[in-house]
């Protein structure tokens, strides 16, 4: 399809994203003791969802209560007990969750930490948690958590074994498999999106590297932000109490903490960073479990290096979900879920292009607008019309005369003809576009960026 080739950059820019695919990637690294390991992120267990009746937000049968973000909310549970039983059934004794594993709410956290603790009895197995930016708030209430508290609900998910806690934060250290000792660090600024390095952490974990070299361990670490860019024009994830992420991820290289798993963007991709004395560090992200196409990594780490693999939760019990599913929405799911799945994430785009180009609401954040203010009322009106055209059919066989009929009619006007392709709206354009992005593994370092 040409016109997905050549306006890939445009929406790019738009979306902020490019895309490469390749799976599964091996490093080469020196001799190391073997291990293995599964690795889910961005799980966003919501625990409230008991029928979804009542969550029309587009016209359709299969696909009513779709989100803003394609991010399958009503059958999050579902989901994460299908990437359980896979845990359960593989030959990984242990599986790192890299944050967000709920949607915030109290009452979510008791729940997947009652799923974890099943999974753990059943098999023997260990869970190892840290926070991300959605599990806990600046102070507790009676539906939200602070950080106390996080600890101490998945103290047997990292906490109750852990080599070392930092009292201050979420961050700890854990022995894994061989000689590979897990570097949990607690990246968030509680109550808010971005993550941050604070100098007492910065401290903390400078302890543990020289902790983990007097015992003969090789760290490997994990937080929800990432540690590096992701894509072309992407903004830093983390700012970093004296530094910024570069002079920190060196360190990290520096002294041997090689391999560096993260959520948060909630897409699979993989980047390096080089320190100037030449030692590389992996950021290893993985895409939200939740969103298509359902995501989670297998690694193994041995002496011919790290091979990391994706794998898919591919098909879920229909007797996890909430009430409310009609017959033809239970027997897609239970026949085709990756179908379903994606077509969710398709027409959550459509919800997400009209939020965040159909309106002033992300846009005026940039330049710091108001709501309510006059400029915020004209970007507001601006932002509509934009909304509303890219809501037309991107090709219009039957034109009205005098009439704005489709996004291939509109270039005409500005001089540009639209390539052919099998897409019949902008949105799904987007969404094949995101979910390359969602579903593939970038190779791109510092120097890209």
């Amino acid at each position: 399809m040409k016109i997905k080739k050549r306006l890939t950059t445009i929406v790019s820019v738009i979306l902020s994203v490019s895309i490469l695919a390749s799976l599964p990637v091996v490093f080469a690294s020196a001799e190391e003791p073997n291990a293995g390991f599964m690795v889910a992120a961005d799980i966003h267990a919501d625990g409230g969802v008991a029928d979804i009746s009542n969550s029309k937000r587009v016209d359709d049968e299969l696909y009513f209560h779709t989100t803003i973000q394609g991010q399958m909310d009503a059958e999050s549970i579902a989901i994460i007990k299908a990437m359980l039983k896979s845990f359960e059934e593989s030959d990984k004794d242990i599986l790192l969750i890299a944050g967000d594993l709920t949607d915030g709410k109290r009452w979510s956290h008791d729940i997947v930490a009652g799923l974890f603790a099943q999974t753990e009895r059943n098999t023997g197995k260990r869970i190892f948690v840290i926070d991300g930016n959605h599990d806990i708030a600046a102070e507790s209430s009676d539906s939200r958590i602070d950080y106390r508290e996080f600890r101490s609900i998945y103290n047997d998910f990292g906490y109750s074994e852990a080599l070392n806690r930092d009292e201050n934060s979420c961050s700890y250290t854990a022995e894994l498999e061989g000689d590979y000792r897990l570097m949990a660090i607690d990246s968030d600024i509680y109550g808010k999106d971005e993550g941050r390095i604070y100098a007492e952490r910065y401290a903390w974990i400078t302890e543990q590297i020289a902790a983990a070299k007097r015992d003969g361990k090789h760290l490997v670490a994990m937080m929800h932000h990432s540690l590096l860019p992701h894509f072309t024009v992407q903004a830093p994830m983390i700012t970093v109490d004296g530094g910024d992420y570069m002079s920190f991820a060196s360190y990290l290289a520096d002294e041997g903490v090689k391999y560096v798993f993260t959520g948060h963007i909630h897409a699979n991709d993989i980047t390096s960073a080089t320190s100037k004395a030449g030692n590389t560090v992996y950021d290893v992200q993985t895409g939200s479990l939740i969103t298509s196409p359902n995501a989670y990594r297998e690694v193994e780490l041995d002496t011919d290096g790290v091979k990391i693999s994706t794998k898919y939760v591919t098909q879920i019990d229909i007797n996890d979900l909430p009430s409310g599913y009609n017959q033809a929405q239970l027997d897609l799911i239970s026949t085709d879920f990756p179908t379903y799945s994606r077509n969710f994430f398709e027409l959550g785009m459509k919800l997400w292009l009209r939020r965040f180009i159909g309106s002033a609401h992300k846009v005026s954040r940039l330049f710091k607008f108001e709501e309510g203010t006059p400029e915020y009322k004209a970007l507001d009106s601006v932002m509509s019309v934009l909304g509303d055209a890219l809501e037309l059919p991107l090709y219009e066989k039957d034109a009205q005369p005098g009439k704005l009929n489709s996004i291939e009619e509109i270039a005409a006007k500005a001089g540009y003809t639209l390539p052919e392709s099998d897409y019949k709206y902008a949105y799904q354009l987007v969404a094949a576009i995101m979910g390359g992005f969602f579903r593939g593994d970038e190779t791109i370092t510092t120097d890209d960026v």
